[in-house]
C-alpha cells in the first residue's frame, strides 16, 4: 500500500487507474490519474455522461457515490480525510461544448471547524482559466437536506440541484445538472469559463506539493 498517487507514481506505478492507498490508519480505494499536469493526482470528482445524479443529500455527499471509473464523487469524510494534513494542489479540468479543454489549479486544504461542517480553503494559483472558485473560499459544503449557505432567504444548493461550497450562491456549481451547452445557471457550471453555459466534462484532483 502506497500513502497517495503521487508516492504509487515515484514507486514507479505509472497507469491511471484504481489504486489503495492509506492514510491515518485507513484504507481508501481511490482513482489515480498519472498522465494529467505530470500526473500523481488522486481525483474526488468526474462528470463525463450525466448518468450519475449529484442532487443528492448530506449522508450520500458524506459517504460518497457513484463508480469510480466513470463517474462518482469521493466523499467528504474521504476527502478530508485525505487533505486534512500536508500541503496540496487542486486541479480542475473542464471541457466545454465544442470539446475545448480548461483548467485551473489552486492549493487545496478542507477544514472541519466544527463537527460535520466541511470547509473548502483554497488560494487560486493564477494558472489557467480565470478563477470562479475562489467566491467558495472558506464556505462550508450544503446540500439539500443540510443548508450550511449565507442566502438568507433559501437552500442554493436546492436551488441549483448539487451539493457545493455555497455562498449565496455560487460562481462555479461543478456538482449542478448535467445539461452540457445549456445556458442555464442550474447546470454544471463555472461562471468564468463559459458563463452558465453547461458544461460536458468536469474533473476535480489533488495532489501533493
Amino acid at each position: 500500500l502506497t500513502t497517495d498517487c503521487k508516492v504509487a507514481q515515484y514507486a514507479g506505478n505509472n497507469v491511471s487507474g484504481i489504486y489503495n492507498i492509506t492514510r491515518h490508519g485507513n484504507i481508501f480505494q481511490v482513482f489515480c490519474d498519472m498522465k494529467t499536469d505530470e500526473g500523481g493526482w488522486t481525483v474526488f470528482q468526474r462528470r463525463i455522461i450525466g448518468e450519475q445524479d449529484f442532487f443528492l443529500n448530506w449522508d450520500e455527499y458524506r459517504r460518497g457515490f457513484g463508480n469510480i471509473n466513470k463517474e462518482f464523487w469521493i466523499g467528504l469524510d474521504d476527502l478530508h480525510s485525505l487533505t486534512s494534513h500536508g500541503n496540496f494542489e487542486l486541479r480542475i479540468d473542464l471541457k466545454d461544448c465544442e470539446n475545448r479543454t480548461q483548467y485551473a489549479k489552486y492549493r487545496l486544504n478542507i477544514s472541519l471547524p466544527a463537527v460535520g461542517i466541511f470547509v473548502i480553503v483554497l488560494i487560486y494559483d493564477k494558472t489557467g482559466m480565470r478563477d470562479s472558485l475562489s467566491y467558495h473560499n472558506g464556505r462550508p459544503f450544503s446540500t439539500k437536506d443540510q443548508d450550511n449557505d449565507s442566502h438568507s432567504s433559501s437552500n442554493c444548493a436546492v436551488t441549483y440541484q448539487g451539493g457545493w461550497w455555497n455562498g449565496a450562491c455560487h460562481d462555479s456549481n461543478l456538482n449542478g445538472p448535467y445539461l452540457p451547452c445549456v445556458n442555464t445557471p442550474i447546470s454544471m457550471n463555472w461562471h468564468n469559463g463559459t458563463g452558465h453555459f453547461g458544461y460536458r466534462f468536469s474533473e476535480m484532483k489533488f495532489r501533493p506539493y
